[in-house]
């Protein structure tokens, strides 16, 4: 369901729902009203194995290229090749704590249908700036390039910073090339996500990011791995109410008619119906507002205005007028049978003299709206590499992922 029809937040008390919405997206669903869809914000590294011999689904390696276009622009500097996968369920602890709190409220929570998910790799920045801006360096470098036959290239290289977290420069542009594999079509929003990635050659980077891993220190200053997440969502059917002073209608048709000779085209007759539903001169219309469960004269929003008015249309039109056909006579004598529908005021006995006044429900359904909405992951809680076992991090801070991992 459409968040602006129904926030799923507000069934949970205020901290709970506080500490829901830094982790999830949720959404009630559509037709059970006890069902709720959730799409976690955060994911982790994924892990291989079960219970205690679980180990991170990850790992890094570096090498110096020695032939290729990285030994003659940077010979001697160092690349790195990682790869594993990353999870987007989110923690197990987090999850059943969703869970928890959805069965005390009466709900049961599942993770989110999505119709696509695409992967992309990004480096974090922070806003160092008044105006808002994340704070960024570019830097024009000159570049001299000999190709193998001989000959001398000069080339400007645009080289970016971006400040990180702990203050630091950090190149915005540190990836050669990223790979990550999101499950094509529709989907779940609870995955592993394979990726594989190999940074540019630099020994700096390469020696931070080793020793880094080699004390489980978070990658998330140099990259993290972004999931946009595509959701079909669901509107729910509106309703008004439109009270008929059938009388005052028909002396409002009359006249409208008259103006035009009694034989109106298709656009007048919807110039008319829009006339009377912004004057409320026969026609009276009520909007359902489903927060409050009352009907109420102003249009919630310009959308339920049209709709209102072609339903009042659809409603109303065969009850006010009649449709006739012009046939075109051609210059020739031929007959034209291609037809144009022009409108006159029907004699409607039964509502001017029985029915002088009616009241009526019309619905309609604002249909399907797609909403994009994030899952970040960087690689966390993990020690080794390089040559050495990778592990989980016996870090305070890592306890509650790990567990999660390792947990039977």
């Amino acid at each position: 369901m459409d968040p602006n029809d129904d926030n799923a937040y507000r069934h949970f008390p205020g901290s709970v729902s506080a500490e829901l919405e830094s982790k999830y997206y949720l959404y009630k669903d559509s037709h059970k009203k006890d069902l709720m869809w959730y799409v976690p914000k955060s994911g982790y590294v994924a892990y291989r194995g079960t219970g205690d011999n679980t180990r991170p689904n990850f790992n890094a390696s570096s090498y110096i290229p020695r032939f290729g276009t990285w030994a003659a622009l940077r010979p001697g500097e160092a690349q790195i090749r990682m790869g594993g996968a990353f999870n987007t369920m989110g923690r197990v602890e987090d999850v059943q704590f969703l869970k928890t709190e959805a069965e005390k409220v009466g709900f049961s929570v599942s993770p989110a249908v999505v119709t696509r998910g695409t992967a992309l790799f990004v480096v974090d920045g922070i806003d160092a700036n008044a105006d808002g801006r994340i704070d960024v360096e570019c830097v024009d470098e000159p570049l001299t390039v000999t190709d193998p036959l001989g000959q001398t290239i000069n080339v400007t290289i645009n080289n970016c910073y971006v400040t990180t977290i702990d203050g630091k420069q950090q190149p915005t542009t540190i990836v050669e090339k990223a790979y990550a594999k999101v499950p094509g079509g529709r989907t779940s929003a609870s995955v592993n996500v394979p990726f594989q990635l190999v940074t540019l050659p630099d020994n700096d980077m390469t020696n931070a990011i080793e020793n880094d891993l080699a004390v489980g220190n978070s990658l998330s200053p140099y990259f993290s791995l972004i999931v946009d997440w595509e959701l079909e969502t669901e509107r729910e059917t509106r309703a008004a109410r439109i009270t008929v002073d059938w009388n005052q209608t028909f002396e409002q048709a009359h006249t409208f008619a008259a103006y035009h000779n009694f034989a109106c085209v298709d656009i007048e007759i919807q110039t008319f119906f829009k006339k009377l539903v912004q004057e409320g001169k026969g026609v009276y219309v009520e909007y359902y507002n489903p927060e409050t469960k009352q009907y109420e004269e102003q249009a919630p929003n310009q959308a339920a205005f049209i709709k209102a008015v072609e339903g009042i249309q659809a409603e109303l039109q065969a009850e006010l007028f009649d449709q006739i056909q012009e046939y075109s006579q051609s210059q020739l004598g031929k007959v034209d049978t291609s037809t144009n529908s022009m409108w006159t005021l029907r004699a409607n006995y039964e509502k001017q003299v029985l029915k002088r006044n009616e009241t009526r429900t019309i619905n309609w359904n604002p249909g399907m709206s797609m909403e994009t909405v994030q899952t970040e992951m960087s690689v966390d809680c993990v020690v080794g590499g390089f040559g050495t076992p990778v592990e989980w991090s016996t870090d305070v801070g890592c306890h509650a992922i790990v567990e999660d991992a390792t947990q039977p």
